[in-house]
């Protein structure tokens, strides 16, 4: 006992360590008979000896010696070798970084070991190899030639198998540690034929155990190094294909035989197992053709491995499986086969989401490995093979094939949605309509989940086509109303789910003549004795509620009254029923939110009582679980007017916590200003939970041990690694991750109340306006990820805005009586306004921005490489601005019709010398450089060099890159709206700040020299600097127009269609055309110079053919002919240099009326055209032609039905047509509006009832409907 005493263990080592030969000896001695007595104490001696041990050579010389003695003894365990072995590679990279010279020695000597005459020597000398190269594979490059006769030695020794086991975990580790840019691959490449071989006679000996362990090393060196399987690609995937079908004809013939014996009668039906992987027979049974337990076990494994390892080539070899259509074939053809040959569970019907169900785990595993695979090879490449593939599996009998085409049409919806047709879809839905006829449960299921996937993956791609999503959601009813699946919860479930897609991703028109039909077939759901589906139901129903709108407000009276029973039930005791009460809670209030305040105010005062009740009773039952007999208890909260007092706690056992809290904000929405009431109450709790303080998610075992190492604690590092604690299951982990989704919850709460109070948040807005900024700052000094910046942003921004300037006419301001709380019936406490409390002294919403705008700047910069992240800073910086705007310049014309809802002397009124100003030059060189940045990453993102710097996104594949630089663009068009802001603000104060932008604008708007190929990321470019241009133009006043002939000829180039580069690219040329307008109306006699070719080039633009069904291309030519307009208005009429082109403008301008692409425009057009009807313009009335204008004025000076062959006709048709298309609609202005009213009721008594006729069928149904008065009276 005296030897694993812990002091006298640790009294030798300090010998050993102490330099003294004696006591080294005596040191040495007892660790000798340690290691006899006791290897698992040795092992803890070693570990403690890289502990206390110093650095000198001769110490870690002994260590090493006596390491590989013990990894040479026969009585090591494995795992305790692997651990020395540990202990050895650690010295050798420390040794390795600080240079010793013994390191390479022990190399040599390694070396040597590994051509040992003896079998185990060679054995322990290979796995220390395997080990060493784990982190120092850099290191052994300079090895190669020699690694590679020892590794190719090994892998051919016929002594031992634990040797070619050790050489291929040494030649895995050492390839996957190299990397791919290693010059040696070639030299390794030639031991992929002996891989082969092993790997081959390890499946004929039926090593199957030892050939799994094989491929998983395989797929390592796939994964880093897929080229050293070049020489062998063929044969290898060949046998790959052979091994999967093999295995999984073993398995069918397994279970087929089992089920010929269970039908014999030698088997107990009783005992026959569902499970998709295992046949369950007990050791005294011997059925013919029954695989035993362990075999079956190892063939899908096998069959799992192989399918990994060419799943691993697909992404390497992908130019080469394309062009070999065979590979493809049998890829898809051994998934299918998997999926055609599962093993159903007898409890899927009753148990959906069964976790030990191993079938429906089987199906999704192979639904996964069909996503993988096509995202390696490509959806344009494999969506006709796997159509071919559908096709042919629906042609079988087999329900089962049914049911995987079914699956795999739902898993192409998911990953082809974008490449998915019409007629595809068509012939989806009429299979998936097909099998809701089928006998078979798991089909019916599967089809179901077709129409899910429509509507979550296509989304608006079939959502917009009507008549599909119509036989969609009347299958969707049908399957809720059917008795036929009475007795298959599952289906009902499923079918449950599918109203909540359709809820979620229908647009309300489509959606709204349904809406009947799907709540009366979800409503008897939440009768059921079933408390799992009458749950569900209630859950379901909220979410149709939520996304159907005021289309509910005909089942207020039969939704409300079963709701609010649910709500106002007392003697909730069990977690069932609480969970029930927790959904009827949050689908009342989906409910009163979606029927409107009119409706719901009466039910408003019940709903809140009940809510605080039950709130009450939640902390009452707190607190006599966590308090003594003698605390006191918390007072009781109720609904009143004077407000409430004491805060209430939220519990995390108890659902319906959660729910009223999600109801605070639907309340906030129905009550305004009257939610101040509850404000005592909601607010304190939910400020607490955010400001709480999250650290970031604890780190896994990889983190640990390379900070244990880093630190110098070897020996820890080496048992942190031993224990292989699981990150997911640490208590640490789980409570950083709940505490970080409990504030995101709090501060998304927080800012929804904020906008729905209003100037009625300001005494609270302040405090929760700190909180938010402290948490952007702690995650600043962290510089990790811990911040939810999408909510802390929003609430920043909810608290400026709560405390800026507001409309007008706003529901807000304090003399606003809200008819909807103050009809009869309704409770004095709700029909009252409340007062508006004005801030704390000091408190200003201008000072609150220039404290927040730092931390988001820094903010901004430090998450760089995070699009989104900046994207949503550079959002909340433009709301705040946005809301301080009246503020900083009350005489902008872009902000004015607003007041300060605390009075007009009000501090907040104005902005007081303590609150500062904005510093707009260098907000604006912050945002001049975003502008470089932004550019340089979309740059580097879409030509395919950005992974070659070392930043956050390296390694991303093409799909993923192409993502992150559309992120990107939106980052660039939000910084272009943080500019526009300001030039609204400052007009043409913003001089100095466009100063400081025109370098980067004018980069932005240069072409790049032919014939460079340009970046789709140089077409946005393009639109920005358009764009600023444009603004300031508009924006910036006199000193803006200074810069028209800066302007123009960038303009003139990218809108000129016969510019090879911009042909393309309708967005930039509808920028720059639009541009040539405004240039044109305030230009003057500085457009002058510009107006020949303007012209002709706008003229080019109106008749560049366009593509009717291309929104972009409709708006190009609509802004063309906007621009003319605009010359001939501003540059042509009353300049009598000029007179004859009004003419010929008019005739190019008239016929392209009217706009219906562009509403700005568009009323800018009408309008003229209705000033030149006035004036009774010839070219409009006729065409230029005086004989016919002088017959058309005749005719709308005294309308009589004209003949005919009258040459008035046509021209009064034309005008006819392109006013009835706009009477009516946003298209126009009021006045013009009324005049083309007026002219309507007069051209129409010109017309015949045939010509009439003819105008009225060029009209859709719903602009027939607006206009029916016009043609019927």
């Amino acid at each position: 006992m005296e030897l694993l005493d812990p002091k006298n263990v640790e009294q030798q080592l300090l010998k050993i360590s102490s330099g003294n030969n004696a006591m080294r000896k005596e040191g040495e001695l007892f660790l000798k008979q340690l290691l006899e007595g006791s290897p698992d104490n040795y092992v803890r001696a070693l570990l403690g000896m890289c502990r206390t041990s110093s650095n000198e050579a001769e110490t870690k010389s002994w260590l090493i010696q006596e390491t590989v003695f013990f990894l040479l003894d026969d009585r090591t365990p494995s795992k305790m070798r692997r651990f020395v072995s540990l202990i050895i590679a650690e010295i050798g990279s420390s040794d390795i970084a600080q240079g010793l010279k013994d390191w390479p020695d022990f190399l040599k000597s390694l070396f040597e070991w590994t051509r040992n005459k003896n079998p185990q020597v060679r054995e322990r000398s290979i796995e220390i190899f395997s080990v060493v190269v784990e982190s120092n594979g850099e290191y052994f490059e300079q090895f190669a030639q020699t690694l590679s006769v020892i590794l190719e030695n090994a892998l051919k020794d016929t002594e031992s198998a634990k040797i070619k086991s050790f050489a291929m975990d040494a030649l895995a580790t050492m390839l996957s540690s190299s990397g791919r840019k290693s010059e040696n691959a070639k030299i390794y490449s030639k031991l992929s034929p002996l891989l082969l071989q092993l790997l081959t006679a390890k499946l004929h000996d039926g090593l199957y155990a030892e050939a799994i362990e094989q491929i998983s090393s395989m797929i390592t060196i796939a994964e880093a190094r897929p080229m050293f399987f070049e020489p062998v690609f063929d044969s290898l995937t060949k046998s790959l294909f052979q091994i999967a079908t093999t295995c999984e004809e073993a398995i069918i013939n397994s279970y087929n035989a089992y089920d010929q014996a269970v039908a014999r009668g030698a088997v107990p039906s009783a005992s026959a197992t569902p499970d998709a992987t295992v046949v369950t027979t007990s050791p005294s049974q011997d059925i013919p053709g029954v695989l035993p337990c362990s075999v079956m076990d190892s063939m899908c494994s096998l069959r799992t491995s192989a399918i990994e390892l060419l799943l691993n080539f697909a992404y390497s070899f992908r130019k080469r499986i394309k062009k070999n259509r065979e590979f493809t074939d049998n890829f898809l053809k051994i998934l299918t086969i998997t999926m055609i040959n599962f093993r159903p569970s007898p409890t899927w019907e009753t148990q959906p989401d069964d976790p030990d169900d191993d079938a429906d785990k089987s199906l999704h595993n192979m639904s996964i490995n069909i996503d993988r695979f096509s995202k390696a090879v490509g959806g344009k490449f494999l969506l006709p093979i796997h159509f071919e593939l559908i096709t042919s599996l629906m042609a079988q009998t087999d329900w089962r094939a049914h049911m995987t085409a079914l699956l795999q049409i739902a898993f192409c919806l998911e990953t082809y949605a974008k490449r998915i047709t019409r007629d595809q879809m068509k012939y989806i839905i009429s299979l998936a309509s097909q099998s809701q006829l089928h006998t078979v449960p798991r089909v019916c299921h599967a089809g179901v989940n077709v129409f899910a996937a429509l509507f979550r993956d296509c989304q608006k791609r079939f959502t917009s086509k009507a008549s599909l999503v119509k036989t969609v959601i009347e299958q969707c009813i049908s399957g809720l109303t059917t008795e036929r699946w009475n007795n298959v919860p599952t289906l009902r479930d499923v079918f449950l789910r599918l109203s909540v897609d359709i809820a979620e991703n229908t647009p309300s028109a489509l959606l709204k003549p349904f809406v009947e039909s799907i709540i009366k077939a979800i409503y008897p759901y939440t009768q059921l004795a079933d408390f799992k589906m009458k749950l569900q139901a209630v859950q379901c129903l909220e979410i149709v509620i939520e996304n159907m709108g005021d289309a509910v407000k005909p089942f207020y009276s039969l939704l409300s009254p079963f709701l609010m029973s649910i709500v106002q039930a007392e003697n909730v005791v069990t977690a069932d029923d609480k969970s029930f009460q927790a959904a009827g809670i949050q689908c009342l209030g989906s409910l009163l939110c979606s029927v409107g305040k009119q409706i719901a105010a009466p039910a408003i005062e019940p709903y809140v009582t009940a809510l605080l009740r039950i709130y009450n009773t939640i902390q009452s039952e707190l607190a006599t679980s966590s308090s003594s007999a003698s605390a006191a208890r918390p007072a009781a909260v109720t609904f009143q007017a004077s407000g409430i007092a004491q805060p209430i706690s939220s519990s995390d056992d108890d659902d319906r916590a959660e729910s009223i809290e999600v109801s605070w904000t639907r309340m906030a929405e129905l009550m305004g200003p009257r939610f101040t009431m509850l404000c005592p109450t909601v607010i304190p709790p939910l400020i607490r939970r955010c400001s709480q303080t999250v650290e970031s998610i604890p780190a896994g075992p990889a983190q640990i041990s390379a900070a244990s190492i880093a630190s110098g604690s070897l020996g820890a590092a080496l048992e942190d690694i031993a224990a292989e604690v699981d990150a997911a299951q640490d208590p640490a982990f789980q409570q950083a991750r709940n505490a970080m989704k409990d504030r995101k919850d709090a501060l998304e709460r927080l800012s929804v109340i904020t906008d729905f109070m209003g100037p009625y948040f300001a005494p609270y807005a302040k405090e929760a306006f700190d909180v938010a900024l402290k948490q952007l700052q702690d995650d600043l000094s962290r510089g990790d990820a811990a911040c939810p910046l999408n909510e802390v942003g929003d609430l920043i921004a909810s608290c400026v805005e709560s405390l800026s300037p507001i409309p007008a006419d706003s529901d807000f301001r304090p003399d606003y009586v809200d008819p909807a709380f103050t009809a009869a019936g309704i409770s004095p406490a709700l029909q009252k306004t409340p007062a508006l409390i004005p801030p704390g002294e000091g408190v200003h919403p201008v000072k609150m921005v220039n404290e927040a705008l730092p931390a988001m700047m820094m903010a901004i910069n430090q998450d760089v490489t995070v699009a989104a992240d900046r994207k949503t800073l550079l959002v909340v910086m433009n709301d705040c601005i946005k809301a301080i705007a009246p503020l900083l310049n009350p005489q902008s014309p872009y902000f004015q019709n607003t007041i300060c809802p605390f009075g007009a002397t009000s501090p907040l009124a104005a902005i007081p010398p303590w609150a500062g100003n904005l510093d707009v030059v260098s907000l604006t060189s912050f945002l001049k450089a975003q502008f470089i940045e932004c550019r340089r990453r979309r740059l580097r993102l879409r030509s395919g060099t950005y992974n070659q710097e070392n930043e956050l996104l390296i390694g991303l594949d093409d799909e993923d890159a192409a993502q992150e630089a559309d992120v990107e663009d939106e980052v660039l068009g939000m910084i272009d709206e943080c500019v526009s802001t300001l030039l609204k603000i400052y007009g043409s104060g913003f001089e100095q700040g466009f100063e400081l932008l025109m370098p980067v604008i004018f980069e932005f708007v240069t072409l790049p020299p032919p014939p460079a190929e340009p970046l789709s990321a140089d077409l946005q470019d393009r639109v920005c600097g358009l764009f600023l241009m444009g603004d300031y133009l508009e924006y910036g006043g006199d000193v803006a127009v200074k810069q028209i002939p800066n302007f123009m000829p960038h303009y003139l180039r990218l809108a000129d269609p016969r510019n090879e580069v911009v042909t393309k690219e309708p967005a930039t040329r509808q920028n720059a055309i639009c541009g040539i307008g405004i240039c044109a109306k305030i230009g003057g006699e500085l457009f002058a110079p510009f107006y020949a070719k303007a012209l002709e080039v706008i003229g080019v633009a109106i008749q560049l053919p366009v593509n009717e069904e291309e929104e972009e291309e409709l708006s190009c030519r609509d802004n063309a002919v906007s621009a003319l307009m605009k010359v001939m208005m501003y540059q042509a009429t009353g300049h009598p240099e000029h007179a004859n082109d009004v003419d010929k403008m008019i005739a190019l301008w008239l016929p392209h009326l009217p706009l219906l692409n562009d509403e700005l425009e568009a009323v800018a057009n009408h309008a003229f055209l209705c000033t030149l009807l006035e004036s009774n313009d010839d070219g409009v009335l006729g065409g230029g032609d005086e004989a016919v204008a002088a017959e058309v004025k005749a005719a709308l000076a005294n309308p009589v039905l004209l003949p005919a062959t009258s040459r008035a006709v046509p021209c009064l048709t034309r005008l006819f047509k392109i006013m009835i298309n706009v009477v009516k609609s946003k298209l126009v202005d009021e006045q013009t509006d009324a005049k083309f009213i007026a002219m309507l009721g007069v051209i129409r008594k010109c017309l015949s009832p045939q010509t009439m006729a003819e105008v009225w069928e060029t009209l859709s149904d719903e602009r027939k409907a607006e206009v029916a008065p016009f043609i019927t009276s």
